[in-house]
């Protein structure tokens, strides 16, 4: 465009209330600024940022060791008081903080004026006068009064509710419930405690075949004759196929079975093992 400099080409001059109404929209959106156009963040300046001048300017010049102007210059040497510009809302968050040997600001407004020294609180007075030292911090200073028991400790004091009676016995359900009979089958929901729970004894020294889910109850149960057979032969303790002096092996099973058989004609696994025990014994012996 003949006849027209850079800049005017860049940049229009003659801009209509649309246009301008515009780029200020999208400076305040996308921050889209004009070429060469210098940004404005609306700061409130203390003085006209296009009238100041920064600095002194110096009166020497710096040739022929007349530095004193230059120094004070890059110093700022007759400078306006310095001040920081920050956010309105920084400045009310940081009134609203907590000040040592001040009221917290809590926005309700301006924060009355106090004496010099004023102290919020009541100072703590001894009992006896004096000051308090570490001891009584720890210990306390209370009165006998304070120091006794409440008066509705282990009883009520509401009237109606008192469990007040002539008779020597415990109220509420004892922990151990010997009252009531077991089940025969016990849920697993029953978390009841019937007299026949492990003592402490038992979890730090349980049984050998604690870990394999088997109590020491199972070796004392009764049990059949053919289970008590079966079960030593499973466990390769079969005496089928001994014969000691004339007695074949079942004669010889019979023989320790019927030592240790009760009334009903079972014997427990306890028994039976240990009659087993000796028998080998004396065989062994011979």
């Amino acid at each position: 465009m003949k006849g027209y400099s850079a800049k005017e080409v860049l940049v229009s001059q003659n801009e209509t209330d649309e246009e301008t109404a515009a780029s200020k929209l999208y400076i305040r959106s996308h921050g889209s600024y004009g070429p060469g156009e210098q940004k404005k963040r609306g700061y409130n300046w203390p003085m006209d940022p296009l009238k100041a001048t920064y600095g002194d300017k110096g009166k020497d010049i710096a040739l022929g060791g007349m530095s004193q102007a230059i120094y004070d210059v890059l110093h700022g040497k007759g400078d306006a008081e310095e001040k920081t510009i920050t956010s309105k809302k920084y400045d009310d968050f940081q009134s609203m903080t907590d000040l040592l040997g001040r009221a917290r600001n809590l926005g309700h407004g301006e924060q009355p004026t106090l004496e010099p020294g004023h102290v919020y609180g009541k100072a703590a007075v001894r009992r006896g006068g004096g000051e308090w030292d570490a001891r009584d911090c720890i210990e306390g200073h209370y009165e006998i009064s304070e120091q006794l028991p409440d008066s509705d400790l282990g009883k009520t004091a509401t009237p109606g509710f008192r469990n007040c009676t002539t008779e020597t016995r415990r109220f509420g359900c004892p922990s151990v419930r010997s009252d009531i009979p077991k089940y025969a089958k016990r849920s697993i929901a029953d978390n009841q405690n019937y007299g026949d729970d492990v003592n402490a004894q038992y979890l730090l020294n349980p049984s050998q075949f604690a870990a394999l889910g088997i109590e020491d109850e199972e070796f004392l149960k009764p049990r059949s004759k053919e289970y008590i057979k079966s079960m030593f032969s499973d466990c390769g303790f079969d005496t089928s196929d001994d014969e000691v002096n004339g007695m074949t092996g079942d004669e010889i099973f019979e023989d320790i079975f019927d030592s240790v058989v009760d009334e009903d004609g079972c014997a427990s696994i306890d028994k039976y093992r240990n009659m087993y025990n000796q028998w080998l014994l004396s065989r062994r012996r011979k």
